[in-house]
């Protein structure tokens, strides 16, 4: 108990556990026997008395009877799953490849995946910026300041590559007083036509996971910085939700697993219409989780080393920013 209260939390509850709401959280422990607060009587969790209900995270109530809606079509195609289309179907694919996904989900496994192909990649940092190379230049900021100059939205970045795995990013500019104002940008969202138009025979990204899993990556990705210390104890999520980022959660309500998946819905339904009107851009849809995918992206893209594995499964424990 003393060792999760200094880390801000507690020892599940068996019903907590039952209901896997620890489960994918990294150290491989998914499979392991686990500590927990209560005893279990049968197959039934007994409460103790200061425990009235399973708390979800961040301390609140956990609805347990709240599921995720799939949102499938009539044709099949959900926005919650990708479409496994024949490896063979994927011929001649043209540079830059651009992933349209989200933030925690296999940026950095798709990073990896295309240095170990030999393909020069950026992640979210895209140069330096400053006199003498100083602070970190997000992909997010350059992206916006080339469109907003009437270029190219990829050409002004100081590093570019033929693989671009997370666009979006925040960046601080210091005002004359002194405070770090920060911004958040989504280029994916708020210029998705603008960069599928300047690319049109481009091959496009779309990463796939567990909407819990995914959920749980951002409430658990805190970074604070130094110089930001007011913010301390916000999540990726509640960040999101700060941002005011097109389409995203707003602050109405506290953040929850089912808004955040109906607005991923809306992106992916976004992104396959918005690339079906150029037919000569490619979308592979990634399924970071699915077995078959380190054989799938080996077929499509051609590589001969086995490059695809998870990285960054828990950015708790690691520190980066998938």
């Amino acid at each position: 108990d003393e060792i999760c209260a200094s880390q801000g939390g507690r020892i599940c509850a068996p019903m907590e556990i039952m209901h896997k709401c620890a489960v994918g959280f990294g150290c491989g422990f998914d499979l392991e026997f686990v500590w927990t607060k209560e005893k279990v009587v049968g197959n039934e969790p007994e409460l103790a008395s200061t425990d009235t209900a399973p708390l979800g995270i961040g301390g609140g109530p956990l609805d347990l009877d709240r599921g995720i809606i799939d949102f499938t079509r009539a044709d099949g195609d959900s926005c919650l799953r990708a479409r496994k289309y024949p490896t063979s179907s994927y011929q001649n694919l043209e540079k830059p490849f651009i992933n349209l996904g989200f933030p925690k989900m296999g940026t950095t496994s798709l990073y990896s995946f295309f240095l170990c192909g030999r393909v020069p990649s950026t992640h979210w940092v895209c140069g330096k910026k400053g006199l003498f190379g100083g602070k970190w230049m997000r992909c997010a900021q350059c992206i916006k300041e080339a469109f907003d100059a009437g270029h190219p939205p990829l050409s002004q970045c100081p590093k570019r590559g033929d693989a671009w795995t997370q666009m979006d990013g925040t960046w601080g500019v210091e005002g004359p007083d002194g405070e770090l104002e920060k911004f958040q940008f989504f280029p994916q969202i708020e210029m998705l036509e603008e960069i599928v138009q300047s690319y049109p025979r481009a091959t496009y990204l779309l990463t796939f996971r567990s909407m819990e899993k995914w959920y749980r990556s951002l409430v658990e990705w805190t970074r604070v910085p130094k110089r930001n210390r007011e913010h301390q104890g916000i999540n990726y999520a509640e960040h999101i939700k700060m941002s005011n980022i097109t389409g995203s959660p707003t602050m109405e309500t506290p953040p929850n697993v089912q808004e955040f998946s109906e607005w991923f819905c809306h992106h992916v339904e976004r992104v396959r219409n918005v690339i079906a009107q150029y037919p000569d851009a490619t979308l592979v849809e990634v399924d970071i989780e699915d077995p078959e995918t380190p054989q799938r992206m080996l077929e499509i893209f051609g590589f001969k080393e086995k490059c695809w594995g998870h990285k960054n499964a828990n950015a708790v424990l690691t520190g980066a920013n998938e």
